[in-house]
């Protein structure tokens, strides 16, 4: 559904034990940022980020930790909980009018939504990131929610308001040096027209999506684009040239270690071969 990632930084000054708690603060939130969501030192790191927060009494580092708890509890699933801590951090960022915090955390709070099949809230919460964020300057954001809302749209199958945000995502994002982004709503651009039966338009965005993947050389792109023109194909009754996309995306899949990938691969050769080689298709 969707890829985003955030970066932030700090000042220093003085000797390790004698230096100012915001200084020790942007170390260890250094630290945190580095260190894997995984690791079992996470949870601690935060922790450690939180009582320096509260120590310094400034409300700007509460929000930065704020939002990497939420972060970290999304990580884990946990989107229940993740929820709470985030509009802790929204309410503190708009109160501070710090706006990419807030435009990024109002997206965070819409992906726990989404993750908990609450459409509507993350329809709302992704709008207004993307409103924020057009009011702070922030057009990689922006772009990023528009096309968030659109793939939520496209979710509860509402094409026709999928189409209106992932054509204002790709405005924004044909004009950004980020091709991934760009080629990500072009491909979902062609998915919308090839769920109305629309392959020539659907062809044309898939193609269009290939192209800035084999530039960047995304194996995982390359082989989502590869296999949704022959998906087109195969809709189309043009079995042995899906065929030849899907063969060609194989090897994209393997390479990008993404299992789901494999298996739509896969999905898409036994269907295509269903009309042709039972014994293949099986």
């Amino acid at each position: 559904f969707l890829f985003i990632i955030f970066v932030l930084a700090f000042s220093s000054c003085t000797d390790e034990k004698g230096q100012p708690e915001s200084t020790q603060f942007g170390k260890l939130l250094e630290k945190t940022k580095s260190t894997p969501t995984d690791s079992p030192e996470y949870p601690s790191l935060l922790d450690s980020l939180e009582s320096l927060a509260n120590a310094n009494k400034d409300p700007e580092l509460k929000v930065d930790v704020l939002s990497l708890r939420g972060e970290y509890l999304n990580d884990q699933e946990k989107f229940k909980e993740a929820i709470p801590v985030f509009k802790k951090s929204i309410s503190l960022a708009e109160e501070l009018g710090l706006s990419l915090h807030l435009g990024k955390d109002l997206e965070n709070i819409g992906k726990s939504y989404y993750k908990l099949k609450d459409h509507v809230n993350a329809v709302s919460f992704f709008k207004r990131s993307a409103t924020i964020r057009e009011e702070a300057g922030d057009s990689v954001g922006m772009g990023s929610s528009l096309n968030n809302v659109g793939f939520v749209y496209w979710m509860v199958t509402e094409f026709d308001s999928a189409l209106i945000y992932f054509n204002k995502a790709l405005e924004i994002r044909s004009k950004l040096p980020n091709p991934d982004h760009h080629a990500t709503t072009l491909n979902n651009l062609g998915t919308i027209y090839f769920n109305w039966a629309i392959y020539d338009k659907a062809l044309e965005y898939y193609m269009k999506s290939l192209t800035l993947q084999r530039e960047i050389k995304n194996d995982y792109g390359i082989a989502i684009s590869l296999t949704n023109i022959g998906l087109v194909y195969s809709e189309t009754g043009q079995h042995e040239e899906a065929i030849q996309y899907y063969k060609e995306s194989l090897p994209y899949a393997i390479d990008s270690k993404d299992t789901n990938v494999v298996g739509y691969v896969y999905q898409g050769l036994g269907y295509a071969f269903e009309d042709i080689d039972v014994d293949s298709s099986i």
